[in-house]
């Protein structure tokens, strides 16, 4: 006792003299003093643990509790989870590296003028799951900072990081070892479940209500909100979700480890027993392990191992078709896309053959002209650009919003509610348009205090701003999203494919793009059921074709052979990471293909390694019966 009274002591003093003007906040958690500060009419605290540090013998462990502290000065932003940070719509070959991996920490803001529990916000931010944080800034502003959000929508809003890239998602059958259930990967998704239940057991002492807790979030933040949506361990966490331009992309488990061993052997991690495999990740520093990754707009989250895979224990759901079992959690939900998602990330000049080459790579040969009807390319870079920029929204944003709300409404009765945002931020909306993550700035009101927003706002940004705020809290509170009585937006029915237009002013939208969203989701099929296998993993140097393979298949290297007959060494690799074939490859000069026969191969899928010189070249391959 004595010790827990000169422990509290300190922390007054220490935390009076941090301080200075502004007033203290005291929380009693769990017999924990967490120490805040006092903003306007709103309590804030920054920086809270909800988890042991993962690092050490922890890394790629689930999260662990945190060790009991007597006290915590929860008064800045914690430090962000190792990372890459490419600039949005900037060059992707350009990036910083920051953060450590001590970085599992949660901020908490609560209006200090409530009588009874509070509705509870609970924010997971975005970033392809590789970059990104709380603290994250744009603009000028803190753009998750939730002081608007708390004080204006009377909301509990707590804001929380996660382990990220190779930290965060890596499978590998080495950290199969650490884990009881014999499954790696979604070690990010665990701390969110982790950071749920801290909040379930703790939020009521800082005002909230534990039984009343929505969870949304944007990007990255919104596929995890997704999965979360279809994990048993989530059960019971959360009541409603908003998915704000992001829905479920799963990983076939044993797809992604086999990226996953690409990935270690890319750091000359891949030799010897499992253990020796495993320290010799361990030993790598987090800039060595976030060394390969690719900007999250180059690939759009969606290569190698990065993100959410479907397992037999975290994630026991289809990954092609993740709602099919009907095992998500039965909640209201809202789910929306941008109109001009990626008018950010496509450059200002497109070339029409550009517009015809993207549809080559991604499409079938039989749907290739269709495509291109649609999205015709024009003669000139403004209307390739258009082309490129509404192609990739519909194909990576509008469809999959249609395609999950279609899925979830068919499996629950309660209330799915679905959205477009249409409005243009002054100044940049003649260019841009509604891009990718800009109507963050309106949800949290962060745009007042943007330097897009301070000299520029007009009534409708303004009007933007309060719809979007009021909309979401209402949701939040009683589960009906309104800013008046009168724009109060429709459930989703499939039938009439309706949707609610977030614009100034606010309307009702039917069938939007909806031919559009058929081709993508016939595309999606052609592709999820096998028909097409175009290389999927970040690390690729090199293609294999067909893809599934039976007998034969032909290896494309990037570029032809420039030296004279040279020789390379072929290993193709079981998901358990076994030798299944190895051969001597001789290749002459100017070779650009090697047939390879691949008879002896059981059907499945294999993780393929060619080392020539100082090159490894990755690539998977699936075998066929």
């Amino acid at each position: 006792m004595r010790k827990f009274i000169f422990s509290l002591f300190f922390v007054f003093l220490l935390s009076t003299a941090i301080l200075d003007a502004q007033a203290q906040e005291i929380v009693t958690t769990s017999g924990e003093v967490i120490v805040g500060k006092s903003i306007n009419d709103t309590r804030v605290f920054l920086g809270i643990p909800y988890a042991a540090p993962p690092v050490g013998d922890l890394r790629w462990s689930s999260p662990q509790p945190k060790e009991h502290m007597d006290s915590i000065l929860a008064l800045d932003w914690s430090a962000k989870c190792p990372q890459k940070v490419f600039k949005q719509g900037g060059n992707p070959g350009e990036f910083t590296i920051e953060g450590r991996e001590d970085c599992l920490y949660l901020n908490i803001w609560s209006p200090t003028n409530s009588t009874k529990p509070l509705p509870v916000m609970v924010f997971i931010h975005g970033g392809g799951n590789q970059q990104g944080s709380a603290s994250e800034q744009s603009g000028g502003a803190y753009l998750y900072d939730g002081i608007h959000l708390s004080e204006r929508g009377h909301v509990i809003l707590v804001t929380i990081q996660y382990r990220l890239g190779a930290l965060g998602y890596l499978v590998h059958p080495a950290l199969e070892t650490l884990s009881p259930e014999g499954v790696s990967g979604n070690y990010g998704l665990l701390d969110q479940i982790l950071a749920l239940k801290w909040i379930k057991e703790n939020i009521g002492a800082f005002g909230g209500d534990a039984n009343n807790v929505t969870i949304f979030g944007e990007s990255a933040g919104a596929v995890n909100i997704g999965t979360l949506m279809l994990s048993p361990l989530a059960k019971g966490l959360f009541h409603k979700a908003i998915m704000e331009s992001g829905t479920p992309f799963i990983k076939p488990y044993e797809k992604a480890k086999l990226a996953g061993m690409a990935f270690a052997d890319s750091l000359q991690c891949s030799s010897g027993s499992l253990e020796q495999q495993l320290n010799c990740l361990r030993a790598l520093s987090p800039e060595e392990l976030i060394s390969l990754e690719n900007s999250p707009i180059a690939n759009l989250g969606k290569g190698g191992f990065i993100g959410p895979v479907a397992d037999s224990w975290f994630l026991p759901v289809d990954p092609v078709y993740p709602y099919s079992k009907g095992i998500q959690s039965k909640i209201p939900v809202i789910i929306g896309s941008n109109s001009n998602e990626m008018g950010i990330a496509i450059p200002q000049s497109v070339q029409p053959k550009e517009v015809e080459n993207f549809f080559k790579a991604i499409a079938p040969a039989s749907m290739v002209e269709e495509g291109l009807r649609l999205y015709p390319p024009g003669k000139n870079p403004f209307s390739a650009r258009k082309a490129m920029v509404d192609a990739t929204t519909d194909a990576f944003f509008t469809a999959p919003a249609r395609r999950s709300a279609r899925a979830i409404s068919a499996l629950q009765s309660q209330p799915v509610r679905r959205y477009v945002f249409d409005h243009k931020l002054t100044g940049l909306g003649g260019v841009l348009g509604a891009f990718h993550g800009l109507e963050l700035f309106y949800v949290f009101n962060s745009v007042e205090d943007s330097d897009y927003g301070k000299p520029k706002l007009n009534k409708e940004d303004r009007y933007m701003a309060d719809l979007l705020l009021y909309q979401w809290t209402s949701f939040a509170s009683q589960g009906i999203p309104e800013y008046a009585p009168a724009e109060v937006w429709p459930q989703y029915q499939p039938q009439e494919d309706n949707s609610y237009k977030l614009s100034a002013p606010a309307s009702t939208l039917s069938m939007y793009r909806s031919v559009k969203c058929d081709y993508w989701d016939r595309l999606y099929d052609s592709l999820a059921t096998g028909t097409i296998h175009p290389t999927p993993d970040v690390l690729a140097s090199f293609s294999i074709t067909p893809n599934p393979a039976k007998n034969t298949a032909l290896l494309h290297f990037g570029s032809s052979i420039n030296s004279g007959r040279s020789f390379a060494l072929l290993h193709i690799l079981d998901s358990g990471g076994n030798i299944a074939l190895f051969k001597v490859l001789s290749l002459r000069k100017g070779q650009r293909e090697y047939p390879l026969d691949i008879s002896s191969l059981p059907a499945g899928m294999y993780h393929v390694v060619v080392r020539m010189k100082n090159k490894r070249l990755h690539s998977s391959l699936i075998v066929r019966d």
